[in-house]
């Protein structure tokens, strides 16, 4: 490997580490208008049905219901709700519908955000229906595994 080489490696690197840092919040008058999106992670039969390892998925905007006195303070501003993680299963399928056995698939998963395990069905309230996704984590399907 010569100096070039060397160089190129380390550029490269230092990109892709950088790319996973959190972004920063920023003002209101600077906020991109694009969608917010979030790196999904497949793994085993998932990875295998779907044909991807990782995608980038842009979040649907859901409408949050608001009342009249918060429809008034905030005519101007979007009135769009949070993405559950709850959600995401039904969105892979439907921008995936020919891949086999996918539902069934997302169903018997694990997920995880951020590296961090998510519990489908926790008992103290921390399911994943609560989990909220804004834009910018890393999601990960963790299928079961077998043998021994």
């Amino acid at each position: 490997m010569d100096l070039t080489d060397l160089i190129a490696s380390t550029v490269q690197v230092q990109i892709r580490d950088a790319s996973s840092f959190p972004s920063t919040t920023m003002s209101s008058a600077s906020k991109s208008t694009s969608p917010p999106t979030i790196t999904v992670l497949y793994f085993a039969a998932a990875s295998t049905s779907i044909g991807l390892t990782s995608e980038e998925i842009t979040l649907p905007v859901v409408k949050k219901h608001s009342t009249a006195s918060e429809q008034n303070e905030s005519e101007s501003e979007s009135t769009s709700g949070p993405f559950f993680l709850s959600s995401l299963p039904s969105l892979i399928i439907s921008l995936h519908p020919d891949a086999p056995n996918l539902k069934q698939i997302l169903e018997e998963s694990q997920w995880s955000v951020d590296v961090e395990m998510v519990d489908k069905e926790a008992k103290d309230g921390g399911s994943w229906d609560k989990v909220e996704l804004r834009g910018g984590e890393e999601v990960a399907v963790i299928c079961p595994v077998s043998g021994g």
